[in-house]
């Protein structure tokens, strides 16, 4: 009787196992299938973060990336002059950067131009930055907590800039002025007859969702040759052109609330070390904000955001500004 018993509970136990083995595949079916759904949101929000490692600014590199990136901005200004009617100005920057050894050695370029047009032109006028070549390195804490970097850029003069098309671009209240209102961290860029070098230096700093990073950077312009004079009557292209050392100071506070969406501000001091110029200290130096968003989807980033001075721009070359800038990051390469 015990062994009938015996024999009959393992029978039961033999019948009810597959009809067990299929529940339990159904519940796990269930249960995998909200992680199915996790791993692919992860693979939309999260993949990028296999060639980024923190949130970055729209003219900071995320030091450590481990992809090529190429980015483009667009600034649309309207400022105010010293005199005349408001203008608009249209500013736009590329920039390219390849990882030769994954964060330790990279390479770049960057490029600018710029238009003009007042209320009293149809047309608007454009001129040309000169290029920009670079390299940095960059150390960083194994778990990403720190980063330390210097890098060397050369802003080479290909584009040169005549007497008459100054005149006729500064006098109508265009680019080549505004290039070092409305960005002037990259005003070294539109000297004429300069070679540039700067050296800067990068330190960041990563804790959970926040990120503070900030870059010093020193301009060193070096005259290739004797400008022809320019009858602009602000005198804008004249000044910039006096320009023998500029510093620039960028910090980034960012905040990034979930995977897909950074909030951040960006903030700078330009002030000019050295400069033939008589000018006050308030005429040498100037701050900028720009508070913005990032989104983040797979291999691209698009970002907006908004850029104001604070205190009179620089040289005072116009009363005010106020720009919004648009950016597309989009990565490569892996």
């Amino acid at each position: 009787m015990r062994r009938n018993t015996l024999l009959l509970a393992l029978a039961t136990a033999l019948v009810a196992f597959p009809a067990r083995a299929q529940g339990a595949g159904e519940i796990g079916g269930s249960a995998n299938a909200p992680t199915r759904q996790v791993d692919e949101e992860h693979e939309l929000t999260d993949l990028p973060k296999t060639v980024r490692v923190a949130p970055r600014a729209p003219t900071l590199p995320d030091l450590t990336h481990t992809a090529g990136e190429i980015a483009g901005e667009h600034t649309i200004a309207s400022v105010e002059p010293k005199t005349g009617d408001r203008l608009t100005s249209h500013l736009f920057h590329f920039d390219f950067e390849l990882p030769l050894k994954e964060k330790l050695l990279y390479v770049g370029a960057d490029y600018g131009f710029a238009g003009a047009r007042s209320p009293a032109h149809e047309k608007a006028r454009f001129v040309s930055g000169q290029p920009q070549l670079f390299g940095r390195v960059v150390w960083v804490e194994p778990k990403d907590k720190y980063a330390l970097g210097a890098g060397l850029g050369a802003i080479i003069p290909v584009i040169t800039y005549d007497a008459k098309d100054d005149a006729t671009r500064l006098s109508s209240g265009t680019a080549s002025s505004l290039i070092g209102i409305v960005r002037p961290w990259d005003i070294s860029s539109f000297l004429d007859r300069r070679v540039t070098l700067r050296p800067w230096v990068d330190v960041r700093i990563g804790r959970r969702k926040f990120v503070l990073q900030f870059r010093q950077a020193v301009d060193f312009a070096f005259r290739t040759g004797v400008p022809t004079e320019s009858s602009d009557p602000n005198g804008v292209q004249a000044k910039v052109g006096n320009i023998e050392m500029l510093s620039i100071s960028t910090l980034y506070f960012g905040w990034q609330p979930s995977p897909t969406l950074t909030l951040g501000v960006e903030a700078w001091e330009i002030y000019l070390l050295k400069t033939a110029l008589p000018v006050t200290d308030q005429q040498r130096s100037v701050f900028a904000v720009s508070p913005g968003m990032r989104f983040t989807y797979r291999w691209v980033e698009p970002g907006v955001s908004v850029l104001f001075p604070i205190g009179p721009p620089l040289l005072g070359a116009v009363e005010s500004y106020m720009a919004m800038r648009i950016d597309l990051r989009v990565w490569f390469g892996r």
